[in-house]
């Protein structure tokens, strides 16, 4: 949460100084944000009197479940679902390959043929999108996020209703073996709506591009 706050204020930053980036710079003053977020989040264990620094420092204490992904629909389940260094190495390399195109996209700024409006809900789409499709150890929950924002995508662009289609197949039907211990849809099938998802917001973006330079 904070890597992608930094990242994202430091982009804009660049955006807004031009090509030289001479108004850009790490938002330093802002950091208390999502520190005062995460604690807020915390705040609502202390009352049954669980102790401050436990709750404060929760991930540090949890172990990850020995499996690649615990029924996410992202791309593991097409290669092997249980631990494999190999596969857990590869996928924090695709991880970082397309955060990291995220945000050099990010610093080029909205395209002519789009709103700011537009650029932003996309932006915000792939950030919560791309790495729990991407990163192992993730379970149905991580995808919440993209729930909520594929929604306010197809508000913000016409065109982006079928994402909101394919995520919340996906993310329902990734609920059920731990709601109801059943899978009506098969574990393979779940990743090809999320991928779909991705390559959809993916050839929009290219296609917008394209019609700029024509």
């Amino acid at each position: 949460m904070l890597f992608q706050f930094v990242q994202t204020e430091w982009a804009k930053g660049i955006g807004r100084g031009g090509p030289t980036g001479a108004k850009s710079g790490l938002p330093w003053r802002l950091l208390w944000v999502p520190v005062a977020v995460y604690t807020e989040a915390g705040l609502r264990a202390m009352p049954a009197e669980r102790p401050v620094l436990e709750v404060l420092g929760h991930w540090t204490m949890v172990k990850n479940v020995p499996r690649l992904t615990l029924h996410a629909p992202n791309w593991y389940p097409w290669v092997s679902v249980s631990e494999s260094a190999t596969w857990r190495a590869l996928g924090w390399v695709l991880t970082v390959a397309a955060v990291g195109a995220l945000i050099l996209w990010i610093v080029r700024g909205p395209r002519p043929s789009w709103t700011e409006a537009e650029w932003l809900v996309t932006a915000a789409l792939l950030s919560v999108l791309l790495p729990p499709f991407l990163m192992s150890g993730m379970h149905e929950q991580y995808f919440f996020a993209v729930d909520v924002l594929s929604v306010v995508y197809a508000v913000a662009l016409a065109r982006g209703w079928l994402v909101v289609g394919l995520m919340h197949f996906a993310s329902s039907f990734a609920c059920f073996p731990f709601l109801f211990s059943k899978e009506p849809v098969p574990e393979l099938t779940l990743p090809v709506a999320t991928a779909s998802a991705i390559e959809w917001i993916i050839v929009d973006l290219a296609m917008a591009r394209r019609f700029v330079g024509e």
